[in-house]
Formats: C-alpha cells, structure tokens, sequence
C-alpha cells in the first residue's frame, strides 16, 4: 500500500481510473443521445414525399369497405327515398372520414384519409389506398396527394401525383431553400392550380401544374401587400373549363383587382374586376371572396363580411355574417347580377347543376342525414352522405 492510500488521499492510479469512468460515461451518453436522435428522426422526419406515398388497400380491406344493398336504419331510409327518386341502388360503401367524390377516367371515387374508386355499379371498391399524412385532390385523369401542412393557408410543401391504380407517380417537393412558398388553389381535370409567393407575400404568381409536364404556365397575379400565408389564405380561385378565376379578401379602400381570369392554355389574361366594379359587394368592411365555379357561361363568386375584422359583420337577425353573390361573364367579365343567398349548398349546386336541388330536397324531411357531395354520371348517380355519424357512398341506376 503506498502512502497516499494510507493518509486516505486518492493515488494517481485511482484517480486515473475514476476519470476513466467518467470518460466511459459520457461517451455512453452520447451515443445514446445520437441512437435517440436517429430514432426520432426516422419517426418523426421522414422525407415530405415519403409521408404521402400511397398505402394499397388489400382485396380484404376493399371489400370491407362495401355494404352491397340491402341496408336498414336511417340509411336504408334515406337509399328508399332517394331510390323512388333517381332509380334502384345498385351498390353502397362505408367511406369514414371521406368528405368528397371525384369523376376520375377509372370511375367514382370517394376522397379523404383513405381514396376508395368504386365500380361503376358502386357495388365495389375496384382500387383504394390509404394516406398517413396527405390530402387527397382533383377529378378527371389524375388525382394529387398533398402534403398540406396548414389547412387554413392551404400551404402546400410537397405534391404527389396518383396514377390510375393509385399508384405514385414523380413527387415534387415544393418547400425547397431558395423558392417560393406554395398554396393549392384548385384542382380538376388531372390538373393542379398553385399560387406561388416570396415569404413576404411579393412576387405572387398563379402555376398550372400536369404530372407529365410539371409546370405548365406561370402568370403573375397582382395582389395587396401580406405576407405569404395571408395571401394564401384570403386567395381562392377554380379551374373552369378554358378559363382559371381567382378572387381575392378586399374592401373599397384597395386597388389591386379583386376577381382576375385567365386562360387556361397558356395564362395570358382574359380579364380583370377591380373594387370599383365591385362597388355593389364591397364595402369598408373587408369581405371574403370564393370562387364556387361556372354556371351557363358565368362565373359565380360569393361574399362573405369578414367577422374577424367587426363585430358589426353578423347579421342582426340571424348571427349569421352578410353573404352576397356575383354572376360575371366568362367571355368579357361583365357583372350580369347580384344576389343574397343563405344556403350552404350554393357551391354543390353550381358545381353539380340542378340535380343537387333535387337530392336535397328529397333528404331534406329526413333526420340524421346531411348531403355531402354529388357525382352525377351518364347513367348513375352517387351521393356522399352523412348518415348517424357514419360517411357513406351510395350509387344509383338513373
């Protein structure tokens, strides 16, 4: 034993062994720290284009989607009625937490956390895929997933185009160092509608995308003074045959055009409506604006005070905010008329024709059924309802 043991003072050798430990120690904690960090970014930060790969429903899962016709309850209620009306049910399926149809070319389809594309008796689920993180949009040729990280804005960070068996076609990655910010608009006939700005809301552009081509046109879009996530939220546009309509959040007090058309070919624009043609609708309270689509060669746009900016925006009767409608002809931008509406299924009707006045009133005495959507075929009808908490598919021989 050498001396500094026996006055009970650490010897070098025990000192050198207890900073040996500690050495041993840390390094263990660091790897453990890295092993945490590489777990945690495989969990939680996958590649954007990752998280909105398609994931193929198996034949068991389709067919669990299916309810065939013979149905009961409220439901069976609301296919009785609605059969009397439109022709026999020839098929129906269970679509939770579905919020929309889609003409696609490959049939019927029902959109939301999970794409079901249905026969074309509606019978049967023909392809379906779930999503993890993605919203799902469009009609005609091509469907997108979206990697929509704020609902409000519609900011968009990454997109994923769906081939006909859901499958995944080239993904873009729209939230890359150095480009604009990207906010979906719009999307049908296999095509996607984009508003692209700077962070600070300048530069704003409207992109026409396919998934061959990628971008098809860029056209500048002349916009107030916001930063981008304000624009993106108070912009709203729809693809309409050959022409794409944006209108945009405005008062009487701004000067950049409220409603702007362009065409669909090549974005050369057709027209545009500033506040002073608007002088009917606007007002000092800013009003939002949504573009709801084409009707009989006009374009149909509502109006909504803006209750954020005033307690004075509510209705004194109903609480409700003033709502007012605009009819614009495609050809020249003309303001035809002007009108009040209180009814939330002015956008399915204009989108949908006439046929939409005709469900609804057929479902209209029944309880616990809401129409959500309509899809109407050469010789089939398909509606989405909400019937007793449960979202549903149901199609009709017409």
């Amino acid at each position: 034993m050498n001396a500094s043991s026996r006055s009970g003072v650490p010897g070098r050798d025990e000192l050198l062994a207890a900073d040996r430990r500690v050495l041993a120690l840390a390094a263990s904690a660091v790897i453990l720290l890295v092993l945490v960090g590489a777990v945690s970014s495989a969990l939680f930060a996958r590649p954007v284009c990752e998280r909105i790969d398609p994931i193929p429903l198996t034949a068991t899962e389709r067919q669990a989607r299916t309810l065939g016709t013979d149905l009961s309850g409220a439901l069976g209620e609301a296919a009785d009625h609605l059969a009397d009306r439109f022709g026999p049910l020839t098929g129906a399926v269970e679509a939770a937490g579905s919020d929309a149809l889609a003409d696609t070319d490959g049939g019927t389809a029902v959109l939301g956390g999970e794409v079901l594309v249905l026969t074309s008796d509606g019978a049967d689920v023909h392809t379906g895929a779930g999503f993890d993180d993605a919203a799902v949009v469009g009609d005609g040729g091509v469907l997108y997933a979206l990697a929509l990280v704020n609902e409000l804005t519609g900011q968009v960070d990454a997109l994923q185009p769906l081939g006909d068996g859901l499958e995944a076609l080239t993904c873009v990655e729209t939230a890359v160092v150095g480009s604009p910010l990207a906010f979906h608009l719009s999307a049908g006939d296999g095509e996607l509608l984009l508003l692209r700005t700077d962070e600070d809301g300048s530069d704003a552009e409207l992109q026409l995308r396919d998934p061959v081509r990628g971008q098809v046109w860029n056209a500048g879009l002349e916009l107030p003074t916001a930063p981008a996530g304000v624009q993106g939220e108070r912009v709203t546009a729809a693809l309409t045959g050959d022409v794409v309509v944006t209108a945009r959040r405005a008062s009487r007090a701004e000067e950049a055009p409220v409603v702007t058309a362009v065409d669909r070919d090549d974005g050369g624009t057709r027209w545009v409506l500033g506040t002073d043609d608007l002088d009917a609708v606007l007002g000092e309270v800013p009003r939002s604006a949504e573009v709801l689509g084409v009707r009989g060669g006009e374009v149909v746009v509502r109006f909504v005070d803006d209750a954020d900016e005033t307690d004075d925006a509510a209705d004194a009767d109903g609480g409700e905010a003033a709502t007012s409608v605009v009819r614009i002809a495609v050809a020249d931008g003309r303001v035809r008329g002007v009108g009040d509406t209180d009814t939330d299924l002015l956008g399915l009707r204009v989108r949908r024709g006439g046929i939409v006045d005709e469900v609804h009133e057929v479902l209209d005495p029944l309880a616990d059924v809401a129409l959500t959507d309509v899809v109407v075929g050469d010789d089939r009808l398909t509606v989405l309802l909400d019937v007793e908490e449960t979202t549903v598919g149901l199609t009709f021989e017409r």
